[in-house]
């Protein structure tokens, strides 16, 4: 328990210790890595990897069009074989051509990295929720059980890459927010500690509305971009 929350971390060979405070600068940190972090083993299972037509809400996400193109992928992930996670994830099919063809890769973020297109910032928004009947039957608990989700939008410069919503089992995941700030202008020291989650759009603009079954809709105004992000820096773990 100690360990999947990061109080305690596994050094093989060697034994159990105390965590040290994670201070990792300037980057966005994927599920895979997370876990690693944490002593644990990542695994996950893809129950839908397809292309799919961009619904109202996915397509505002991704600053697309409501029905263009998108790779829609569902994964069941664990940690040392426990369900930890479902995520679903959609990715702007002009950016990846040929993905899915390519094999499902370990991590989606290293896969981006390949290609030059790893997320460099993010907008999160994290909400306390009940489970739906899908994500229950994925997750082994009850329907209406609490969930904690993220909904993430990532961004690579300008290029917004993928979308997601991922619903955590609150009794196997603890998330970790350091929040922090310094003088505008000037470089945050070694030291400084990561992980702001500072969402400066409003929830209702897309994280309730990731529809993809829903494509003959229109869609709706776009999300404001990365120039209207406050002066601070954040990383929480997808991908």
């Amino acid at each position: 328990m100690l360990v999947t929350e990061g109080l305690l971390e596994r050094v093989p060979g060697r034994g159990t210790f105390v965590a040290h405070p994670r201070r990792r600068v300037g980057r966005l940190s994927s599920y895979t890595e997370d876990m690693k972090l944490r002593g644990l083993l990542p695994e996950s299972q893809t129950p839908v990897a397809r292309r799919e037509q961009a619904g109202p809400g996915v397509a505002r996400a991704l600053d697309i069009s409501a029905g263009d193109a998108v790779i829609h992928w569902k994964r069941l992930r664990r940690a040392d074989q426990h369900i930890v996670c479902v995520e679903d994830a959609y990715l702007n099919e002009v950016l990846l051509p040929g993905f899915l063809q390519s094999g499902m890769p370990t991590s989606l973020y290293d896969a981006l990295e390949e290609r030059g297109l790893r997320p460099t910032w993010a907008e999160d928004a994290i909400s306390a929720d009940a489970a739906t009947v899908d994500e229950a039957t994925l997750l082994e608990i009850q329907p209406g059980a609490p969930v904690l989700h993220l909904s993430r939008r990532a961004l690579c410069g300008d290029k917004v890459v993928n979308v997601s919503r991922t619903a955590f089992r609150p009794d196997r995941f603890t998330m970790y927010v350091q929040l922090g700030d310094w003088p505008e202008g000037l470089a945050p020291p070694p030291s400084f500690p990561l992980a702001v989650s500072e969402p400066h759009f409003s929830r209702e603009t897309w994280v309730g509305h990731l529809d993809c079954a829903c494509p003959a809709r229109l869609a709706g105004a776009a999300v404001p971009g990365p120039q209207n992000l406050p002066q601070k820096c954040g990383s929480l773990t997808a991908g």
